[in-house]
């Protein structure tokens, strides 16, 4: 046998080799940063999803955070993938926005709306949040110069009404300052006007108190002491937080069971920062 003849039966054992040992392996291309069941997830997807999602300005990001939000953007690929197989309808876009998944899956299975023990409960544990502080409700009179704002002192303390001598001297309508009641808190104000105002007794008329862009004279016009909100008044609010958390819970289970379902592979070489996200540690479970 010739040397050629012994050369060429090597070349071809260890090609058949290769072969064998590559058989059930899929080739991954150089920009496949993951893969979900064997369909490859490109670098580039997960850079134009942090161009919808990420302000230029908060840019160059940290690996740490880069990893957070490719874990993030690799969960919204598999919760659409999970509303596909439960029967979501496509309509042929690549890019499905996972929040129509989300909106999906959620009609399929929604949280029960809490319960008014529920409410009360959280109304318990959470108390402090509940409580308001010492409030005034007031009235106010803004004027330019400091000769409005005498006369219209004189004016108040000859008798005339609040209302009468605002709309004679005031540059700003009587709109209702505070929150929906009408409420504010030392917080709310000016320090350089808490004091003089928390002073005065319902009815009575502060001094001229100057500031920028003018003068203010105050009518407190009800007080209110530190308390708390009462349940009945909250409940809504209550509500609407135990109904997001319910929606929040019910997605971050949609995820676990997403992530369990479909098999995700990290191509860590592929990536242009040191990605150690959750995808990784799962790996190595």
């Amino acid at each position: 046998m010739t040397p050629v003849r012994i050369f060429r039966r090597s070349v071809l054992a260890a090609a058949a080799v290769l072969l064998v040992c590559g058989c059930g392996r899929q080739a991954v291309g150089a920009d496949v940063a993951a893969t979900i069941d064997g369909e490859g997830i490109a670098y580039p997807e997960f850079e134009a999803y942090l161009r919808d999602n990420v302000d230029a300005g908060d840019l160059p990001l940290a690996a740490a955070v880069l990893g957070q939000l490719f874990d993030q953007f690799l969960d919204e690929r598999l919760l659409v993938r999970l509303a596909r197989e439960r029967g979501q309808a496509q309509d042929g876009d690549a890019r499905v926005d996972h929040r129509a998944a989300v909106a999906y899956l959620l009609r399929r299975s929604r949280p029960e709306p809490p319960t008014e023990g529920e409410v009360a409960a959280y109304y318990r544990r959470h108390l402090d949040d509940f409580r308001r502080q010492e409030s005034v409700r007031l009235r106010q009179i803004l004027v330019h110069g400091p000769e409005d704002a005498e006369a219209a002192v004189q004016a108040l303390r000859r008798g005339q009404g609040f209302d009468q001598v605002a709309a004679r001297f005031s540059q700003v309508p009587m709109a209702q300052l505070g929150d929906e009641g009408g409420r504010l808190t030392r917080d709310d104000l000016p320090a350089a006007f808490a004091d003089s105002i928390f002073e005065l007794e319902p009815g009575e008329i502060s001094e001229i108190l100057p500031a920028e862009y003018g003068f203010h004279i105050f009518q407190v016009v009800e007080r209110f002491p530190a308390d708390e909100a009462p349940l009945s008044e909250v409940a809504a609010e209550i509500r609407r937080v135990l109904e997001q958390q319910g929606l929040d819970e019910m997605v971050a289970s949609f995820v676990a069971e997403a992530r369990g379902r479909y098999n995700v592979k990290i191509h860590r070489s592929n990536f242009p920062f040191d990605y150690r996200g959750s995808y990784v540690q799962k790996e190595h479970e």
